[in-house]
């Protein structure tokens, strides 16, 4: 799969899901939030996202880019978060797991590929950190402790709830990198996860890592995804 595309999946409980084939990069970016590194360049890009509220499925109403490399010892994302009104930014410089009220970004890791557990990893427009375990339990709608509204209203058409991610239980605390700047029309922010903070299964020299990640691993708060 060349760098940047996203296609539909043919393996196992994968497939017709889109799937991304993130490149080994030789140097490292430096977690400052900023996507100036040369790494950024041949990382894979994501750019077609879709809204969870408040019409859940419907072209997202504000642009966003995902990045994603690795290397032999972290797992990489970089962020673009733009905003045509950058009066509707919310971003604060909180405790840590404390960004419930902020725009961020949220990812889900199911490294087993089961569909009963996910790493948890979240970053706002100054590179606070969020992080939790969830489990198939918490797949609910409002998934886990805690039910947010985006400014829509959360609600669905008739005023149905909409489903909510699930926020999974925040008193694991993984060791990540993360940084966040703001920018001329939105911000900017980058993660590092060292792979030995997650659990995945070992594989045979050669054979590939497939990872899923689920439907609601983008999460622009808010309303706006």
């Amino acid at each position: 799969m060349d760098v940047g595309t996203v296609q539909p999946s043919s393996a196992g409980i994968l497939t017709g899901r889109p799937t991304v084939a993130a490149p080994r990069i030789e140097g490292p970016p430096r977690i400052d939030g900023r996507l100036d590194d040369a790494g950024w360049q041949t990382a894979a890009r994501i750019t077609e996202f879709v809204q969870q509220r408040p019409l859940d499925g419907a072209p997202a109403s504000e642009q966003t880019e995902v990045y994603v490399a690795y290397d032999n010892t972290n797992l990489y994302f970089g962020v673009h978060a733009h905003y045509s009104d950058t009066g509707l930014v919310r971003a604060n410089r909180v405790d840590r797991d404390q960004t419930t009220l902020d725009d961020r970004i949220t990812f889900y890791l199911d490294p087993f590929l089961d569909q009963q557990r996910a790493f948890l990893f979240s970053v706002n427009g100054y590179g606070v950190q969020g992080d939790a375990i969830v489990s198939a339990r918490d797949r609910g709608a409002g998934g886990g402790r805690g039910r947010r509204r985006g400014r829509g209203g959360g609600g669905g058409p008739g005023g149905r709830p909409t489903a909510v991610a699930p926020t999974g239980d925040p008193a694991w605390d993984a060791l990540f990198s993360s940084a966040g700047t703001q920018v001329e029309d939105s911000w900017t922010a980058e993660m590092a996860i060292p792979f030995k903070s997650l659990r995945y299964p070992q594989k045979g020299p050669g054979e590939v890592h497939r990872w899923g990640v689920p439907d609601r691993a983008h999460d622009r708060e808010q309303g706006r995804e």
